[in-house]
């Protein structure tokens, strides 16, 4: 959204900086570091009298710090989930988000998941990796093994048709998962179908990561 210099107040900047942090995931330090420099120029702007005051000096430099994650209500869940549309007809990206949801996987371990760790135990998934861009495969953050239950009859449904043991399960083609913006941009989109606004969501702190609040 373009604001005129004159129109952005501490609240519109403050909102800019919670969606660096929820919707972009950067990190406090560069948050930080891009408050100082909108700040910077709007100090230079107010000593050339084309703004009155600087909103930078209104904002608490911790706000970042202070916000957690929020979670869907139980009705918001049962209806993004009640129609593949919401999904924008991906199954791949509906059953991501699903799945998520009632284990708390995290974006990465649901990208690392393969078909073995859905075969090793029945109704069950052992989740032993996450998946970075960067790193591929790597150990999960916790750096433990853990097997998380499946209601049986999504256990039975994922693996009715399963690929190849190595192959990623949430992925196009196998051998490699669906983007981590791509399961962002898809929570993003869902519920935005069903009224659930991005101002909302960004407010509320609703990420894909608010499916293991």
């Amino acid at each position: 959204e373009n604001f005129r210099l004159q129109d952005i107040r501490a609240d519109d900047i403050q909102n800019w900086m919670i969606f660096l942090s929820q919707k972009k995931g950067l990190s406090v330090k560069t948050i930080k570091n891009l408050r100082s420099i909108l700040s910077t120029m709007l100090k230079d702007a107010r000593m050339k009298r084309l703004i009155s005051e600087n909103p930078c000096d209104f904002i608490k430099p911790s706000i970042v710090h202070s916000q957690g994650h929020g979670r869907p209500t139980r009705e918001e869940i049962a209806r993004v989930f009640s129609s593949l549309e919401n999904w924008n007809n991906n199954l791949i990206l509906m059953l991501a988000n699903y799945v998520s949801s009632l284990t708390g996987l995290r974006n990465g371990e649901i990208r690392a998941l393969r078909w073995n760790d859905l075969l090793q135990k029945e109704n069950c998934i052992v989740v032993n990796h996450n998946y970075t861009s960067h790193s591929g495969l790597k150990k999960t953050k916790s750096g433990k093994v853990r097997v998380v239950a499946l209601p049986v009859k999504l256990w039975k449904y994922l693996t009715s048709t399963p690929g190849y043991p190595e192959s990623f399960v949430f992925s196009y083609d196998g051998k490699r998962p669906v983007g981590a913006q791509t399961l962002e941009r898809s929570f993003c989109n869902a519920f935005c179908k069903i009224g659930v606004s991005k101002r909302d969501q960004i407010l509320r702190h609703l990420t894909f990561h608010s499916w293991r609040v």
